[in-house]
């Protein structure tokens, strides 16, 4: 019968050896090699000594569950205080909302969290009612919202990570002194606490976070194909899954599985006692459970969002028309199919994200001073144009047809759109002309004021203008450029829309527009023209076209939203924790995200010295098991905390601080790895380093309980506690 095989920790350092035929006996091999045929190779088989480390007792239980005590205890007491909106729970409160009365909302992060705590505030009996809460801020008092009970969940989530900790550290061979080690220091990190005590989806991405790399450790250390393994094999997936459904940064943690797995898979293509039978169960199981599981929970997650969310909002005009038409309460189920000369309509671009061609009656302040025009992303009665022509109309067809000639004269106003020999205002090249509006209804232009309407190439349409079907670019004769818009937003005095311009040479892409609402002028002549009784074709479209809309506007969202806070340092310098985050301030009282120091610190310290081990490898050979150990794991969590933390540094957006908790989760369990190295070397200094460690872990705790937890401090104790003078949180608040 063969022996079951098992994988190796990740990480572990194939050490040179001869390639030549050799004679040598097992036991001069390095450790996992086994004697080959030719050469020695590489065994998957996990050493006994690993499993044996690795395994729990009562005495570990009995460690976990008062870690886990104390760690819910500090997180759980006075979670009713502020009661009050902290910081992001304004955007949970909002949501919860909109789930429990079915409103469309858009977000920029996936809605697992959102959808979450709505599924907890209904079991607890709330349906909704409370939507006047709308700000930060704003006082619980007199509502029904389950606030307390939302905190309270999250503070177990928060309370959970600590046995996720100490099982994880033990999974990876420490011993239960380091692995409690770690645990203390999830129990006294501040920031961890904050996190925890508030209902946002900071506290559900740590906890799935820790999960996912405690079920994937253990899947290491199981034999193939059990009950076990496969039991491990499956949480992990979910863990991802349900991640990448919370935060994006969760696929940042599919890379770090994919990573280790692809070196698993790797050690088991050169293991010959794995049989090819194995090795495509050992690939497909992992494709499957790994990567395909995720993706799916990911759908499924959007599949619940869409059925929830059918009422159409301010948002839902962000949607294409046909993903509006399927919502309940639009106001575009009966559209006319053609467009007339006389029509009223309103014009989406096609490339921004709401994108509707806008004016209203301020000026600019450059240029020719003429009344604005913009893209606006929303809903409005300043979104309408009315088509006329520049000649005779055709009474037996009056359709609108591709490669006609016309004004646009803006509804509300009366203005007509036009082409100004100016510069844009925000856009200065020299091929770049100023899309305005002039007159009023008296007026009745000149050339600056005329469009060809150019249908596009790809469209459908090629011979009449169909409403939500047809996209045509608007391109002015005199100036011969045509009308664009772009991601560039007007300074405040153009209530930051977008701008609209006049070149040349543009990007197709972003010269296209199509007509979503048409509305005929009262003396149209449905007798002599009937085809204008005919609508717009009601197609519903599939779950993967709402999906993929539904995701692209939500990066389009998020991309728009520029750096603008000075309320965050910048995200190069968060592992230093050159300062914290402003949650909630009142007199006398403050909640502030502020790490705690000597773990953040103490975890960036070490990555240095454990580069410097692994160069020292380079030039002497340690094939120690507890070195080994420590090679690799330690390896596996500084590539987790950079895979984490480096989005945030080569991207452009507003990023807060807080997204750092993933990244100093992987630090804290490199403490934990390096701690049990240094042990193992040396029992006398790893204790007193421990020992250390925890009383500046709880000293920095207990100093900024106040800013913690929001309760009361003095001037001086505020001013005696920041290390940092770039530690913004204000004492004035306490006098």
């Amino acid at each position: 019968m063969a022996k079951k095989k098992v994988i190796t920790p990740p990480g572990a350092k194939k050490v040179q050896i001869n390639n030549t035929t050799t004679t040598s006996s097992s036991s001069e091999l390095p450790p996992n090699y086994k004697k080959g045929i030719k050469r020695p190779y590489f065994s998957t088989i996990i050493p006994e000594k690993d499993i044996l480390d690795a395994k729990s007792t009562k005495f570990d239980y009995i460690i976990v569950t008062l870690l886990t005590i104390l760690g819910f205890y500090i997180r759980i007491i006075g979670i009713n205080k502020p009661n009050s909106i902290i910081f992001d729970e304004i955007h949970i409160v909002r949501h919860v909302n909109d789930y429990l009365n079915g409103t469309f909302f858009l977000d920029i992060t996936p809605p697992f969290s959102k959808m979450f705590y709505a599924f907890i505030a209904r079991v607890l009996g709330y349906k909704g009612d409370s939507t006047n809460l709308t700000t930060p801020g704003q006082s619980f008092q007199n509502t029904d919202f389950p606030f307390i009970g939302l905190r309270t969940v999250s503070a177990i989530l928060g309370a959970g990570v600590v046995p996720l900790t100490f099982f994880t550290l033990r999974s990876t061979g420490s011993r239960p002194l380091i692995a409690g080690f770690g645990s203390l220091l999830v129990v006294f990190e501040n920031s961890f606490i904050v996190s925890s005590r508030l209902f946002m989806a900071d506290s559900i991405s740590l906890f799935l976070l820790a999960l996912g790399i405690f079920a994937f450790k253990k899947f290491q250390l199981t034999s193939p194909f059990t009950k076990d393994w496969a039991r491990f094999l499956v949480l992990t997936g979910i863990s991802l899954g349900l991640g990448i459904s919370t935060k994006w940064i969760g696929f940042s943690t599919i890379v770090w599985v994919g990573i280790i797995t692809v070196q698993q898979l790797w050690y088991l293509f050169g293991d010959i006692e794995v049989s090819n039978c194995k090795l495509v169960k050992h690939v497909s199981s992992r494709i499957s459970l790994l990567l395909i599981s995720p993706i799916v929970i990911y759908l499924g997650v959007f599949a619940i969002h869409i059925l929830l969310l059918n009422q159409t909002t301010p948002d839902s005009s962000l949607l294409t028309t046909h993903f509006q038409r399927t919502m309940s309460g639009n106001d575009i189920y009966d559209l006319p199919k053609y467009v007339t000369f006389g029509s009223t309509v309103t014009l989406r671009h096609s490339e921004s994200l709401g994108g509707f061609l806008h004016s209203h009656p301020y000026p600019y302040k450059s240029g020719s001073h003429n009344q604005q025009v913009t893209v606006f992303d929303y809903k409005d009665y300043n979104n309408e144009w009315i088509i006329e022509p520049t000649g005779n109309v055709d009474e037996n067809d009056k359709r609108l047809r591709g490669d006609t000639v016309v004004k646009l004269r803006h509804k509300n106003t009366g203005a007509l759109l036009r082409v100004d020999n100016f510069k844009p205002p925000i856009s200065e090249q020299e091929y770049d002309f100023e899309v305005s509006c002039f007159g009023d209804y008296e007026y009745q232009g000149n050339d600056t004021d005329v469009f060809l309407l150019k249908i596009d190439d790809d469209s459908k349409s090629k011979d009449f203008v169909k409403s939500s079907e047809t996209q045509f670019r608007l391109w002015n004769k005199k100036k011969r450029c045509t009308v664009i818009s772009h991601d560039l937003k007007l300074p405040e005095w153009g209530f930051g829309q977008q701008e609209v311009l006049c070149i040349e040479s543009p990007t197709v892409a972003r010269t296209l527009f199509t007509i979503e609402t048409v509305k005929y002028p009262q003396d149209v002549d449905f007798t002599g023209n009937p085809e204008l009784l005919e609508k717009v074709e009601e197609i519903k479209p599939s779950f993967w076209s709402k999906f993929l809309e539904l995701n692209t506007k939500m990066m389009r969202i998020f991309q728009s939203i520029k750096p603008k806070n000075n309320n965050s340092p910048d995200p190069s310098s968060w592992p230093m924790l050159p300062s914290g985050l402003r949650y909630f301030t009142r007199p006398k009282s403050a909640i502030y995200f502020i790490g705690n120091p000597i773990i953040w610190w103490l975890s960036i310290m070490l990555m240095p010295s454990f580069i410097f081990i692994r160069i020292v490898d380079f030039f002497r050979i340690d094939n120690n098991t507890n070195s080994i150990r420590y090679k690799a794991h330690t390896l596996t969590f500084l590539v987790g905390w950079f895979l984490h933390f480096i989005p945030y540094v080569i991207n452009e957006g507003e990023f807060f601080i807080s997204y750092y908790i993933p990244s100093l989760y992987f630090g804290i369990l490199i403490i934990g790895s390096t701690f049990e190295y240094i042990y193992f070397k040396n029992a006398k200094l790893g204790n007193t380093l421990i020992v250390i460690t925890i009383l500046f872990a709880y000293y920095f705790y207990s100093t900024l309980t106040p800013i913690t937890y929001g309760s009361n401090w003095d001037v001086t104790s505020c001013q005696q506690s920041k290390l940092l003078d770039t530690w913004n949180y204000s004492c004035d608040i306490y006098k």
